[in-house]
């Protein structure tokens, strides 16, 4: 699975450093960078696993190890503490930079189902939410693959253990600094192949 990992981008930061609930409704940090007209939400991968940013919203930075990915269509970086902001000026002359809109926000694996899970629950505003999960391993490397509330098709519902499954345009996510793939129903698409 070879799954792009980590960036450096520049651009200008927007909105406050506060509280929005991530796709498991919980509480992490999060605000808007912005480079010309392309923008990306910013937001800690887990709750408290990035806690500082800027003091000046008006200023360039740049954020160094950046988890890139993508939320329903919306392009993500995600924070941890692997990754760092400073004002641009700051920055070393060598750093090479991703342009902000053409970071990668997508990837395609295929392997073997080695696992099954799921969650559920409650977000802030009380609504519910759930998702299915499975790993796959290709024989190297191992990746989920989640599908959220409507995202999880027949399909991917009715994976077992043993089953072969590709993934095409899945939305390249973050967990406690282990990559996803998510499903959107709407750009994704699933290939099944039972086991015997």
């Amino acid at each position: 699975v070879d799954i792009p990992s980590r960036v450096n981008v520049k651009g200008k930061l927007h909105g406050f450093w506060g509280p929005m609930s991530n796709h498991f409704g919980e509480q992490v940090l999060g605000a808007v960078l912005t480079s010309g007209s392309v923008s990306a939400v910013i937001e800690e991968m887990t709750p408290e696993s990035f806690q500082t940013l800027h003091d000046n919203p008006e200023a360039e930075y740049a954020i160094m190890d950046g988890a890139p990915g993508q939320w329903r269509g919306t392009p993500r970086l995600y924070l941890d503490d692997r990754s760092r902001i400073i004002p641009l000026e700051e920055a070393d002359d060598d750093i090479e930079y991703i342009r902000l809109g053409l970071m990668p926000t997508r990837a395609n694996c295929e392997g073997l189902v080695v696992a099954l899970g799921g969650m559920s629950g409650k977000r802030l505003d009380g609504r519910p939410w759930r998702m299915r999960a499975c790993h796959i391993w290709d024989g190297s490397d191992v990746i989920e693959v989640v599908a959220f509330g409507s995202m999880s098709s027949q399909a991917f519902g009715d994976l077992q253990a043993g089953d072969r499954l590709r993934v095409i345009a899945g939305e390249l996510g973050w967990r406690a600094g282990l990559s996803q793939l998510r499903i959107n129903s709407r750009s994704t698409r699933i290939e099944v192949w039972k086991g015997d």
